[in-house]
This record gives structure tokens, sequence and C-alpha cells, in this order.
């Protein structure tokens, strides 16, 4: 079931079924390193700006939906899983035990994990100082539903109208219609919706149904689909259901990414977007580029596991941006031009 969010005074309230299940004060922040990237982060430095207004959790584990009890992506071993559990301010947390081992789907449920999860709200929500023209909103910690929900991508695409903003959805929140209206008025946002066959049928089936409707409002909108051979082969219905899912959309609204966690990144080897994938662009530890055909680096057999890289400045980059290509092209199309990202 879908969570509601709202602001409540100096805090935001997470809500299900009507009940208030946590309530998150927010922060008034200054622009600094610790949430506000505008280089990017490691793997879309100089590519994509990030603002982890929120960041820290996402509130999987209240949804009630299929397998809500674990992270997504977890192996039944509990080895793997959710990229944001395997952070090192993550394992650090876990390692202490202050006073519950940190759980992204758990943080700002329970006493002691409120701290982990964040609402930040800046001073000013101006980047015209800031070269960067695609930003990605919201941390891989958190999910821009809620972030729709409460209006906080909004303000930023409002305030900046020369900038996109793009971002990633578990549609673990609903997102009003008024706040869908807000978001196409700004003509600056792109929202993506991950799918997967992990995904239990509840859970996967209301990822869908979000990203139509999403489009419907007219919101551009991409799926992200994230490739995993094992779990197609444990998910047969699953794996239907993204198939047909697939189908729904335009191919370049398609964003397939290979698994990946601190331990592999596996390849995504077939996508329907004529612009190839995430992560297309591969090195190794020490930044040498990777034929990712042969998985070898200037002929030899690759040394530990590949890196996915937004760009390397003389390697080329990503022709995706999060899906701001797609959102540019959309325009494009309605302007009777033809779109460039350069």
């Amino acid at each position: 079931m879908q969570l509601t969010a709202g602001w409540k005074d100096d805090a935001v309230e997470i809500m299900r079924d009507g009940i208030r299940i946590a309530r998150v004060p927010v922060e008034g922040v200054n622009k600094d390193a610790r949430w506000f990237k505008p280089r990017g982060n490691t793997k879309t430095l100089g590519v994509t700006g990030i603002i982890s207004g929120l960041s820290g959790g996402c509130f999987r584990a209240a949804t009630g939906f299929g397998k809500c009890t674990q992270a997504c992506y977890r192996r039944e071993d509990g080895k793997g899983g959710c990229f944001a559990n395997l952070t090192v301010h993550a394992n650090l947390r876990r390692a202490a035990h202050n006073p519950v081992p940190f759980d992204v789907i758990y943080n700002g449920l329970f006493p002691g994990t409120e701290s982990w999860f964040h609402v930040r709200v800046p001073k000013s929500h101006d980047l015209s100082r800031y070269s960067r023209k695609v930003w990605r909103v919201d941390s891989e910690t958190s999910t821009s539903c809620l972030s729709l929900a409460l209006g906080m991508t909004q303000e930023w695409a409002e305030a900046n109208p020369s900038k996109i903003f793009t971002g990633i959805s578990s549609d673990y929140f609903h997102v009003p219609d008024d706040m869908l209206d807000w978001a196409v008025r700004c003509g600056n946002i792109v929202i993506g919706h991950t799918i997967s066959s992990w995904f239990a049928r509840d859970d996967l089936l209301n990822r869908i149904e979000q990203a139509l409707r999403f489009q419907r409002h007219g919101l551009a909108t991409t799926l992200w689909v994230v490739t995993n051979p094992e779990w197609d082969e444990a998910n047969p219905e699953s794996k239907r259901f993204v198939d047909s899912a697939i189908g729904m959309f335009d191919p370049s609204q398609i964003i397939v990414v290979g698994y990946h966690d601190h331990r592999t990144h596996l390849v995504a080897t077939e996508t329907p977007n004529p612009r190839g994938c995430c992560c297309e662009l591969m090195v190794d530890k020490d930044g040498h580029r990777i034929d990712t055909d042969t998985m070898t680096v200037d002929g030899e057999p690759l040394k530990g596991i590949p890196y996915g890289k937004c760009g390397v400045k003389g390697m080329g980059g990503c022709k995706l941006f999060c899906g701001a290509t797609w959102l540019m092209s959309s325009i494009d199309r309605a302007r009777g031009n033809r779109g460039d990202m350069s």
C-alpha cells in the first residue's frame, strides 16, 4: 500500500491509512558537500549534480508490499541488496548498533533511526552560479516520490527553469494529482520508476501503475529496469510483468542497468533504448576503460570489479543523462525540432 506524507510545523509526517507512523524533523541547511554536490558524486562526476534533500531512508518496510521486510535486491542469504545499505556510513552505523542496526527500509520509523533519515530544506534554491545542466534530486538512499509528494523537487525546478531535474522513484508514496500537475507545469522534471523481476507482484504492479499515471498527467517519465538473470529465473511471473511494462513505453524511455553492489556490477547486455544503457562506460579500480564485451582492460582480463561511470574525460560519456535526454527529446518533438544535450 502507498504511504502519504505532508508538512506539519517544522517536520514531515509519514502516514499509513491516515495514521501517523513517523514524524521527521526538517533540517534548514546551507549548500555544502555533505548533501549538495554540484560536480556530482563518484559515479556522476562532471556530468550530473546531486541534491540530496532526502537521504537515508525509503520507508519500504511500512508499505506492506511483498518482501517489504527485505531491502530491495537482497539475496536469500542476506547478502547484497540495496546499494544504500552498503555505503561506508551505513556500515559504520550498522557496526555500532546504535541502538538498532542501520537499514534503509526502516530508517525514520523507529526510535534510534530518526537521525539516519534526513529531510533538508535549503535557505535558497538558486543554482544560477553553477554551470551544471542536469541535477539528480534525492539521494540513492531515498525515493523521489516522497520529494514530489512534498513539493521539494518542484521548488528546485521552479526556481531554476534553465536546469533539468531528474529523480528515481520506488512509488512507495502517493503523489497527489495537484503535486503532479505542479511538476508538469515546471516543464523541467523527469522521473524514473524502478522495476525488476526481483520485486513481488503487488510491489511491481504498483510501480508500473504509477509510471503510467505520471505519464498520463503529462510528466516526463522513464522506466529504470534493473536486470539480473538470477531474478528472471527465480521469478518468471515478475519477469513477464517487466517485459510487458517495457512494451507500454517508447524504447527511448527505458533505462536498463545491470544490478550492482559493492562486490559486483553486472553488465546490461540488452536494451531497447537506441541511446544505450546506464553504466555503459565502465572502468577498473585504476580508472582504465573496460571492454565490456570481453571484460578485459588493454587486452588483459579484468582484475577486481567494474565500476560504472557517467562520463570520463577522453572516454566519452552517458547519452541518457538519467532521463534528461528523454525530456529534451519530448520537448523537442513538441516544438518540431531535433533534441541535443550538448
